[in-house]
């Protein structure tokens, strides 16, 4: 019987394992890249305005989403963008509410879907205009928003 438990002893004694660890000193270097910003046109879809609702459940609302209404909106504009084989969908408004029997939501999402065409590398033109863009103060921005959230 000892010569039973002999080999297997012998066995796990010639298991070995071999580590290397080794450090150097170098130059920290963080290499910077740079791309050439690009522009796009938005094509609006012909059909116009959409006006999509969109059910959702308390379970939905409250434990997926976390109750936080920009996740929902977000969802929401998905769904709509799928539904409309869309990029995005311009000045989009939403209607969130509970439904009349108090067993979900439903959020109804109205704008204007409309894909990326024309995909090029910014020119002067664009550069201007994105400086422009940077200078606005939040005072101008908010008066020339459409709708102001608060």
């Amino acid at each position: 019987m000892i010569l039973a438990v002999f080999p297997v002893f012998g066995y796990a004694q010639k298991t070995t394992v071999k580590i290397q660890d080794t450090q150097a000193r170098i130059v920290g270097i963080n290499p910077t890249a740079y791309v050439n910003p690009l522009t796009v046109e938005l094509q609006v879809h012909p059909q116009g305005r959409i006006s999509d609702t969109w059910p959702l459940t308390i379970q939905q609302v409250e434990k997926d989403m976390g109750g936080q209404l920009d996740n929902i909106r977000s969802w929401a504009l998905f769904m709509s963008c799928q539904k409309a084989n869309a990029d995005v969908i311009i000045a989009p408004m939403f209607n969130f509410k509970s439904t009349d029997e108090g067993d979900g939501y439903t959020i109804t999402v109205v704008g204007f879907p409309a894909n990326f065409v024309n995909w090029h590398t910014a020119t002067k033109d664009d550069y201007e205009w994105m400086r422009m863009e940077k200078t606005q103060t939040t005072a101008e921005r908010e008066s020339i928003q459409a709708a102001i959230r608060k």
